[in-house]
């Protein structure tokens, strides 16, 4: 990546632009963010890098003090910097006011905050937001997420439970097999036999037992079993291997009716594919919306849907720990910018499909189609597609 210095006033020159947010409250407590760290004397300015930008600090004395106060003191509140600095530099309350917001703005000095479970998640965070980075946890903690399936889809629930959220729902009936192994990772040798609805508790709880886990073992077999399950959760992961196309058409009926973010995903061979539905639009295209674009697209679908929708295919699958993580990888993040908008998430309805091999990447966009039974709340028919 090209980086660049660019000019700007006050105290720092860098790559991109920010905007000015004033702190609120003057008894915050503030620290040197570390993630900016090292600082580097360069011609006669002090440069550090954040994020892979480049920023150059143009008032060395100024800089040189706020460091030193906070090498001696470690935490110190607002308001006692802003009467230090205020004294040393005999500059304005407004003026001091604009030094520590853009110190913020850039990172150099951040909200202190304990080193918990989820410091490091904030520090992530202040990359992008330095405002934020708690808000943006706490909306994390305050989700509640619904899984459909517990095969592969435990990499992301093992992902979710390091992130941080509120609540995890899942559902499955299978036990454990040596086969699932490969890619399974959150069970052990020990566990094959088990039910996987009842070891994945237990398993979890080891990783992050903050979080509250509800797993049933049970079949989903129609719409108003995904009701049940999926009711009070703010996200809805599809994730159910059978039966094929049925499963898909009850989980999307629900959560089109419930108003729920449907998030899905799958692995075929070295192909990753994700797609989200923000239901809570009522104009959002659907699964059917989805299916008839690819029947246009290719007309040998249609046969394909045919021959295979309501079968199930056990030993059918392909997937291996690597692509099952990237997949897990690319749901993970994408449901943080969902929950916490600290950067823009793929649109809903983009299909992303990433080629594992030579990491070639489509992204594909289906729209809403007229004719479509189940935005019109009618019974899925594929015959009439």
């Amino acid at each position: 990546m090209e980086e660049q210095l660019y000019e700007r006033t006050l105290l720092f020159s860098y790559c991109k632009n920010s905007y000015l947010f004033y702190l609120k409250g003057a008894i915050m407590k503030l620290t040197i963010n570390n993630i900016t760290k090292p600082f580097l004397y360069y011609n006669d300015k002090i440069i550090f890098r954040k994020n892979n930008t480049f920023f150059e600090i143009n008032r060395i004395d100024l800089i040189e003090f706020i460091i030193k106060e906070f090498e001696d003191n470690t935490i110190i509140e607002k308001l006692l910097l802003k009467k230090t600095i205020m004294v040393k530099f005999h500059i304005s309350n407004n003026e001091c006011e604009d030094i520590i917001n853009e110190l913020m703005v850039a990172g150099i000095i951040t909200e202190y905050i304990d080193k918990d479970r989820y410091y490091t998640n904030t520090l992530f965070f202040s990359l992008f937001n330095n405002f934020n980075k708690k808000e943006y946890q706490q909306k994390l903690l305050d989700t509640e997420i619904c899984v459909l399936g517990l095969g592969g889809s435990t990499l992301i629930i093992q992902q979710l439970a390091a992130l941080g959220v509120k609540k995890i729902v899942g559902v499955d009936f299978d036990s454990l097999e040596p086969k699932n192994l490969n890619r399974q990772v959150i069970f052990k040798e020990s566990n094959v036999g088990e039910l996987k609805a009842e070891v994945l508790k237990k398993n979890l709880m080891e990783i992050n037992s903050d979080i509250t886990y509800e797993f049933y073992n049970k079949k989903i077999t129609s719409k108003e079993d995904v009701d049940e399950i999926i009711a009070s959760s703010d996200i809805v992961i599809l994730a159910l291997d059978e039966p094929i196309i049925d499963s898909e058409i009850w989980v999307h009926q629900s959560c089109k009716s419930k108003n729920k973010i449907l998030i899905s995903g799958g692995v075929w061979g070295d192909i990753v594919s994700y797609v989200w539905f923000d239901y809570r639009n009522p104009d959002t295209p659907c699964y059917e919306c989805m299916t008839r674009q690819s029947i246009s697209d290719n007309p040998i679908s249609l046969d394909y849907f045919k021959n295979i929708k309501g079968k199930c295919y056990p030993d059918f699958n392909t997937t291996i720990v690597f692509t099952a993580s990237v997949l897990a990888g690319i749901c993970v993040s994408e449901i943080a910018k969902i929950v916490t908008n600290y950067a823009t998430p793929i649109d809903s309805c983009e299909i992303l499909e990433v080629n594992t091999s030579t990491w070639e990447v489509n992204r594909t966009k289906f729209t809403k189609v007229e004719k479509c039974s189940l935005c019109n709340s009618l019974e899925f028919d594929i015959g009439r597609m």
